[in-house]
């Protein structure tokens, strides 16, 4: 009975002794690391891969998100991953992985664990990172032994996806000051016009100012069409089918000139951008979106507004009392600047001559040694003649 008791005792001992040496020897977890991804592109790929992938039999894995920044559209594992690999994307922000095998997989080097796709959603940087709560990210041996991924910093490797986009040129709507009832056209001014592949531009007016009459593709982008059907719409669209090389303006060049029947009172030239509206697009075959937001940086309104007559003129300051000998030269006169005019017409007795100052509100006169009349004055521009002034007697 002692002998017995002995040698059980011997053998608690020892497989005490097993299980500690066990624990002190336990596997260390492999090393995951997350990829760091930049792309100009609406799609990227974002590898997973691993070190120290020894006997290796499962794991648990979370992965976090943008979900403003970006979508997943599917998760596949690695070619020499093998097993059974299952993925869960149903809560945005969060990717779930489970992959087991029947015995312990050991991969040399650096092997691929899977690759994560992704859709933009929008321009910018998602941090790709792990989410560890203790059992939401756990490796296990081929015995299905929890390894050791502590700290969490040293085994799981955060990575990221950057969507960007080159600039969108910078586009202007012409402004213009004009006459009722005239024709004026309207050109489209861009700049940073640099190798685009597709224009789509859509450009609101005032219909009861504005009549669109027709337009002229100025810069030869191939295939630019436009739209004016819709009162107080006009659509532009333009598309490069094929080449890798998109199409390239010198700054401030006009892409395209639009033409309007003005019948007067105002309108602003409104760019309207909904996202897909006014947009612009890199070569094919990719056709890769711009960025142009803020709007207001890459679109900038114009305005038409009604050229006035004339105000009507006022009273002339000349020689006082109005006398002026025959054949007197160099006499002034003048008249108090005129609203909306661009051209003084002054009118002058038979004989007299202006000397200076010509089409402005300040001119002397040189007169004839005979011959008598009044001095008026009005306003002009390219709308018409303002009402004439008192004669200046």
């Amino acid at each position: 009975m002692r002998r017995i008791q002995y040698i059980s005792v011997v053998l608690l001992l020892l497989i005490s002794g097993f299980a500690a040496c066990s624990e002190v020897a336990a596997q260390n977890a492999p090393v995951s690391a997350i990829g760091m991804v930049t792309t100009y592109g609406n799609t990227a790929t974002v590898p997973v891969t691993a070190t120290g992938f020894t006997n290796i039999g499962s794991f648990n894995l979370q992965v976090a998100y943008d979900a403003a920044i970006a979508s997943p559209s599917s998760v596949t594992a690695g070619p020499l991953l093998g097993g059974n690999f299952t993925v869960n994307l149903a809560n945005p922000g969060i990717i779930l992985l489970s992959w087991y095998t029947f015995s312990g997989l050991t991969l040399a080097g650096n092997p691929l664990l899977f690759n994560i796709s992704f859709n933009k959603i929008t321009a910018g940087t998602s941090p790709v990172t792990w989410t560890d709560n203790g059992t939401s990210c756990a490796w296990y041996d081929g015995t299905a032994v929890v390894l050791n991924d502590v700290p969490m910093a040293t085994y799981y490797i955060n990575g990221s996806v950057s969507f960007f986009s080159p600039d969108a040129p910078h586009t202007l709507a012409s402004s213009a000051n004009t006459c009722q009832g005239t024709l004026i056209n309207m050109p489209v001014v861009v700049t940073k016009f640099n190798n685009i592949g597709k224009v789509a531009l859509t450009l609101h007016y005032n219909a009861s100012a504005l009549v669109y009459q027709s337009f002229s593709n100025n810069s030869g982008f191939p295939g630019i069409t436009v739209d004016g059907s819709q009162p107080g719409t006009i659509l532009v669209s333009g598309n490069m089918t094929s080449g890798a090389t998109g199409f390239s303006l010198p700054d401030s060049s006009t892409l395209l000139t639009i033409g309007f029947h003005y019948l007067g009172g105002y309108s602003d030239l409104a760019w309207f951008d909904n996202g897909t509206s006014c947009q612009y697009a890199g070569p094919a075959p990719a056709y890769v979106v711009l960025n142009d937001t803020p709007q207001g940086t890459y679109y900038i309104n114009g305005t038409v507004t009604e050229t006035s007559l004339p105000s009507p003129a006022g009273n002339i300051t000349g020689p006082t009392g109005g006398n002026v000998c025959p054949g007197q030269t160099g006499v002034s006169f003048s008249v108090s600047p005129i609203q909306n005019a661009s051209l003084y017409q002054w009118t002058l007795p038979a004989g007299a001559t202006v000397a200076g100052g010509s089409g402005t509100s300040n001119i002397t006169v040189n007169f004839a040694t005979t011959g008598n009349g009044n001095v008026t004055v009005y306003g002009n521009n390219g709308c018409g003649n303002g009402q004439v002034s008192p004669a200046f007697l």
